[in-house]
């Protein structure tokens, strides 16, 4: 019962003292209350509050004393009060340091990962290359591994991922993947198509987003990764090409990276898009938390959720490429 009783006392002075802080004025006048009484009002008032032998009348007395007890009282709340700041402030430190190792630890069990599954993909990857796969297997990755289906599997997981660091809904993050193969020994320009379900009505085309200033076509043309908040900014540098999509719901967010594989002289690139309308991954709230897009991008999207999903990825790339490199191989020669 005590115990309880003095966390609601705590509470109390611990709402003063916010309300205290709220309206400044009021703090700083009850804080000066007894430098003033002191030096201005007892020298003006002087005969008013002290008797004939120079000491405080009744009245004078009181007002002593109850400014007094105020001005400690006052100490006790800002003193409280700072106490309660302190640890607040040490409790975020400890959150912030947890959350900055949970991310360094993340980012190691995925870099391990990722090594695991390089090597995995590196002995597949030889094996292709050094041997003939006939129909048989041909079929057998067609139907039991259905490379196609797995990407589009990624890409379902990565939608939920994205849900879980956002404040948006699966159903208003649209994951799109396009697949080209490269014959490096005749280079010319990729035959993309879309590898995942068909994009969403008003979204641009693979012959748009490669005509115009698209984040699509400037991974396709090299770059990694392409990643803007505000679409509408990056529209205006000249670094995404708005869709019919994006002028119906308003501004969102584009996210576009290439993951790769090679077998032989056939380079498969599969280029992910991932997009947001009419809400930004990072929303405004946020920023003017203080959180940095940037660094939301760097720590969680780009290296843990795309360097998770990567190795995974690129072994359906090799399927995909055990699977046609035959039929491009036959292609070519009856040119």
């Amino acid at each position: 019962m005590k115990e309880k009783k003095e966390i609601n006392i705590s509470i109390i002075l611990n709402f003063i003292a916010d309300k205290l802080n709220d309206i400044v004025w009021l703090k700083v006048l009850l804080q000066a209350l007894p430098v003033i009484w002191t030096t201005v009002i007892l020298q003006i008032w002087r005969p008013f509050f002290y008797q004939a032998d120079g000491s405080l009348t009744k009245l004078g007395g009181g007002i002593a004393i109850g400014l007094a007890l105020g001005s400690i009282a006052l100490m006790i709340i800002t003193g409280l009060r700072s106490k309660k700041d302190k640890k607040d402030n040490q409790m975020m430190d400890r959150e912030i340091d947890s959350y900055e190792n949970e991310i360094e630890l993340r980012k190691a069990i995925t870099g391990a990962e990722s090594t695991i599954e390089e090597r995995r993909n590196r002995q597949l990857r030889m094996w292709i290359e050094n041997n003939r796969p006939d129909e048989s297997l041909c079929s057998f990755v067609d139907q039991a591994r259905n490379p196609k289906e797995r990407v589009n599997t990624a890409l379902d997981e990565l939608g939920k991922c994205f849900e879980e660091i956002t404040e948006l809904q699966k159903d208003e993050i649209y994951q799109s993947a396009a697949i080209a193969m490269v014959n490096t020994n005749s280079p010319k320009d990729p035959e993309w198509e879309w590898i995942s379900q068909p994009p969403p009505e008003g979204t641009a085309t693979l012959k748009t987003l490669l005509s115009t200033n698209s984040a699509f076509k400037a991974v396709a043309s090299g770059e990694p990764f392409v990643y803007a908040n505000d679409k509408i900014k990056a529209s205006s540098e000249g670094r995404y090409a708005l869709d019919g999509r994006d002028n119906t719901y308003g501004n969102g967010s584009i996210i576009c990276f290439e993951v790769g594989e090679q077998i032989g002289k056939w380079k498969i690139r599969l280029i992910i898009s991932i997009s947001t309308y009419g809400k930004t991954i990072v929303s405004i709230g946020d920023q003017s938390k203080g959180i940095d897009e940037k660094k939301v991008y760097e720590d969680k999207i780009r290296d843990i959720i795309v360097k998770q999903f990567e190795g995974e990825i690129k072994e359906d790339l090799l399927w995909f490429g055990l699977k046609n490199i035959k039929e491009r191989d036959r292609k070519n020669r009856k040119r």
